[in-house]
């Protein structure tokens, strides 16, 4: 899944300087990265068609897919799970529906993370790029004398062949160079004389790692680490298994690439310059795929691209590449999308193309081809008038039997069903305004999912479900929350978010990486309380829950703790209200969301989902923002876990460990989760840090027993400050930042 983004700046330049440019847009590529990311001039990605549903094989549950990256799995009644996965943009069903194969994006904050994951091939040009850029530019500028066209010339189309991910060495610098950093931000400075150079230099700073991987399933629930195939910073897209060989097929950059699914060596390459989706053939032995004429995919007019065939498996079943067998050739107005009829039919749409002269004629339809074509055969148009059809015919859909195609027309939210051996066309759900950003799903023959505004005047989109000769679709998602359903449309009047942003869960940092502990196991045994919550939760069901550390795991309350510090406090703050202490001693925020992710928000409801965390990761030396970043990924597991709750978040209390000058570590992790989570409508920020300080801002000795944890006075104000906006929350149901 391709996600819908809107680039600027520095960031935009790089990602453009692999497409063809004229000379105006060279010169505005230039000038942009000279100017060093002012963010002057703005360029858009353009918006796809995602695929964010797919029914399993027997057709029992659907895996779907979040505009925050979370797979969930879906029942045929509408229910949905918490999320399985993180970070994911695409997703497949193996063929026995035991497990799937994922595509993840996970974003690097820091260098040190992105050498961790990634294969040791790639970490070295990057560190190479990185350590050669203030020296490359420096001498370049020079050169050139801050001629724009000759820098372009003599720096810009040699770092665009290089087909390196820049962000990655902007990434690497900083992290590992800090004195060439400096020396890079000089040279930019003085040579666009822009202010906040560095900012932007370090917003642009950074790496996506991808991931190709395949996930059992254990019922509903991940069974054992997954099985990577392939970490990579090249792009990655389209992972599908065969239905019949334990291989797996995906993109890597252009090049379609065939891999064994238990991650071992023996990965090779099918065809370059791939264009669109390719599909497996019934038999899961062979691929089937469009190849661009050019180098690059046009991004105005018409594009030749040659369809053709290649086994990869075998009849051993094992992986080997055969030879590519020409079946078409057509003109494409958009990346072909390549699908296979269970009968050996190929189905594309594109435009006829007349042979010798590839002159081409006439608008976008479906065409059919024959395994047994060949470049002059010439494809077999579908029956029916094109004047009829959607002018879009990117995104569509095959019903399992071949019988039917749904499509989606990226430039409204219409959808259709086209039948092929008729070309008759229904309208199952008419245009209201939005753009569709989401491919339609079947869920065996005779159900069809798709996207859509409800009724008229609906605030968002939802999954629909049709059925042939059915009715009018139904709301299939109705009882899902916002965010479950967000970026399905782009809706009017460019809302394209249903909800506002909220917490993130970020991969590839030790403060957001679930882990158990045992740091405290002289005073108590860590998976021992992990299952008296468990059994808790079986026997009582708690208004409020509390995830912490040892403040609130020594506080009081049930589950009894081998000591309790203020049970009093505890007892006087929660009084009226069943609370369940979900505190662990020595506790970071990678401890807690291995907690959530193990079942300490399941089986529950609980109207508020209380959480303070982050002070033991103070002591390890993660930095202000990797400490935000994990207390960023704990809100937002325990929302996913927990939609209908609300969530309050209380700020990381002053240690007597800090050193001045202020503002300490604290306080900046504090100040980030303020401004990052404010206006979220399920999460209330609370920073009660002020109320245990002196005015001088040194902590208040007087609230705590050992300079770290609070002694009964420090309960009392804790306990009333969480008192009192619980009631608010509960009150209200508003969200408030304090």
């Amino acid at each position: 899944m391709n996600r819908c983004t809107t680039t600027t700046g520095w960031r935009a330049a790089l990602r453009r300087g692999r497409e063809p440019m004229n000379p105006a847009m060279k010169t505005a590529w230039i000038r942009s990265c000279v100017l060093s990311l002012a963010g002057l001039l703005v360029l858009a990605a353009g918006c796809t068609v995602d695929e964010k549903m797919t029914w399993s094989p027997d057709g029992t549950r659907a895996a779907v897919e979040t505009d925050g990256g979370n797979l969930c799995l879906a029942d045929t009644n509408g229910v949905l799970s918490a999320p399985v996965a993180t970070d994911v943009v695409d997703a497949a069903w193996l063929p026995d529906g035991r497990g799937l194969v994922l595509l993840r994006e996970m974003a690097m904050t820091n260098w040190s993370e992105a050498v961790r994951m990634l294969p040791r091939e790639e970490v070295v040009p990057v560190e190479a790029v990185a350590g050669a850029l203030p020296a490359v530019l420096k001498s370049g500028l020079a050169a050139a004398g801050n001629d724009y066209d000759a820098f372009g010339d003599r720096i810009v189309e040699p770092l665009q062949a290089l087909k390196l991910p820049l962000e990655a060495a902007l990434l690497c610098l900083h992290d590992a160079h800090p004195a060439m950093w400096t020396d890079l931000v000089s040279i930019l400075q003085s040579a666009t004389n822009q202010p906040g150079t560095e900012k932007e230099l370090r917003d642009a700073a950074g790496a996506v790692v991808r991931e190709v991987s395949v996930m059992r399933l254990d019922g509903g629930r991940p069974s054992g680490a997954p099985v990577v195939i392939e970490r990579t910073l090249r792009k990655l897209a389209g992972p599908r298994p065969s239905p019949s060989a334990a291989v797996v097929a995906y993109t890597r950059d252009d090049t379609l690439t065939v891999a064994s699914l238990d991650g071992g060596t023996g990965r090779f390459e099918v065809a370059e310059r791939v264009a669109g989706s390719y599909d497996w053939t019934p038999d899961g032995c062979a691929l089937v795929f469009a190849v661009r004429f050019t180098d690059e995919w046009g991004t105005t007019g018409l594009n030749l691209a040659h369809v053709q065939r290649r086994g990869v498996v075998g009849s051993n079943g094992v992986a080997a590449a055969g030879a590519s067998e020409p079946l078409a050739l057509s003109a494409f107005a958009f990346p072909p999308r390549v699908r296979c009829l269970p009968d050996g039919r190929v189905l594309f749409a594109g435009v006829p193309v007349t042979l010798p002269a590839a002159e081409v004629a006439g608008a976008s339809r479906f065409f059919v081809i024959s395994m047994a074509g060949g470049t002059n055969s010439g494809p077999v148009a579908i029956p029916g008038d094109p004047a009829a059809l959607p002018i879009d015919l990117a995104a569509f859909a095959v019903s399992p039997d071949g019988r039917r195609v749904a499509i989606a027309e990226s430039g409204s939210d219409a959808v259709a069903v086209l039948e092929l051996s008729t070309g008759a066309l229904e309208v199952v759900s008419p245009a209201r305004g939005a753009k569709s950003r989401t491919m339609p799903a079947w869920r065996g023959n005779s159900e069809l999912y798709f996207a859509a505004i409800s009724a008229e005047g609906a605030k968002r989109a939802d999954w629909m479900r049709w059925t042939p000769g059915g009715g009018a679709p139904a709301a299939f998602s109705a009882g899902w929350p916002a965010a479950a359903v967000d970026g399905l449309l782009e809706l009017p009047g460019g809302i394209a978010s249903a909800a506002p942003s909220g917490p993130k869960r970020a991969a590839g940092l030790t403060t957001t990486t679930p882990v158990t502990q045992d740091r405290d196991r002289k005073t108590y045994d860590w998976k021992t309380r992990h299952g008296e919550i468990l059994a808790r939760h079986r026997a009582v069901k708690p208004d409020v829950v509390i995830l912490g550390d040892s403040i609130i795991h020594y506080w009081g309350g049930e589950p009894k703790a081998p000591k309790a510090w203020a049970p009093q406090a505890w007892s006087n703050s929660f009084a009226g209200l069943e609370v369940t202490n979900m505190g662990f001693g020595w506790d970071r925020t990678e401890n807690v969301l291995w907690r959530i992710d193990h079942g300490e928000l399941d089986g529950i409801a609980p109207k508020v989902v209380v959480i303070k965390i982050g002070t033991n990761n103070t002591a390890v030396n993660n930095t202000p923002e990797e400490i935000a970043a994990g207390i960023e990924a704990v809100c937002a597991a325990a929302h996913a876990k927990q939609p209908a709750a609300k969530v309050l978040l209380l700020g990381i209390l002053p240690r007597r460990d800090e050193k001045p000058p202020r503002p300490s570590v604290t306080d900046r992790v504090n100040a980030i989760l303020l401004d990052r989570l404010a206006g979220v409508p399920w999460l209330t920020v609370c920073d009660v840090g002020a109320a245990f300080r002196n005015p001088d801002g040194t902590p208040n000795a007087a609230l705590f027993a050992d300079g770290v944890h609070v002694n009964a006075a420090g309960y009392d104000l804790l306990g009333a400050a969480i008192r009192e906006t619980v009631t608010a929350i509960l009150a209200a149901g508003a969200p408030a930042a304090r």
